[in-house]
């Protein structure tokens, strides 16, 4: 069935930047029911949304089936991520609770503009008002469905700090997405480094999704 009457402009708006449900269906061997079909046709982003994404390096990824965590979306194809089984990280809650939702994710494709040798808060101030932080499971789905369907590895060299938090309420970082596979790290809030920066998505695109953090919540 077709996505939507909109989904000829959004190509033509994004091209190879926007990863429609068949597609993820076909490469990574998963099924979307047609109520979820219809779901995303229904809420296919305005076409002023589509050219903000294009004018700001965004890429729009249809969300997973079901919700998933990191550990989710590491089950689908472990080779794409450097711990194949187990890890740092597989003993906290971040990677099991923050998903990645049943929706269409906007997630700018190189870290935000300034953000390296910046600390947490620093960083912060540099995203727009239509911007937020993505959660760990968030940016493991975008950037490994992303590299799944367009065979581009998005994050190769550089490391992003996303809205999920891990001992001390540091925040997780996740990139060095090589062909050794996704890094998930946790870097002190505090830290400055010339290879840490921050990731952003588009708000308005999950507006239902609320992400703690210690000075109040992303929305």
């Amino acid at each position: 069935m077709k996505l939507s009457k909109n989904e000829e402009v959004a190509r033509m708006i994004l091209g190879d930047d926007i990863v429609f449900p068949d597609e993820i269906a076909e490469a990574r061997g998963l099924s979307y029911t047609d109520a979820k079909l219809k779901h995303f046709a229904d809420t296919m982003p305005s076409e002023e949304a589509l050219r903000w994404c294009k004018a700001n390096g965004y890429a729009i990824v249809a969300g997973p089936p079901s919700p998933m965590g990191l550990l989710e979306v590491r089950s689908l194809k472990s080779e794409h991520f450097y711990s194949k089984a187990g890890g740092w990280y597989e003993g906290y809650a971040f990677g099991n609770d923050d998903k990645a939702q049943t929706e269409w994710l906007a997630i700018r494709k190189e870290p935000v503009p300034n953000s390296f040798n910046q600390n947490w808060n620093e960083q912060l101030r540099l995203l727009s008002k239509d911007e937020q932080v993505p959660n760990a499971g968030e940016m493991s789905w975008f950037i490994t469905t992303f590299y799944e369907v367009r065979g581009v590895r998005l994050f190769e060299k550089v490391y992003v700090r996303t809205s999920s938090v891990a001992s001390g309420g540091d925040c997780v970082g996740v990139g060095d997405f090589d062909e050794d596979g996704l890094n998930v790290n946790n870097y002190w809030d505090d830290n400055r480094n010339y290879n840490i920066g921050l990731a952003a998505s588009r708000q308005s695109f999950s507006v239902n999704v609320k992400y703690p953090r210690k000075g109040g919540y992303f929305i």
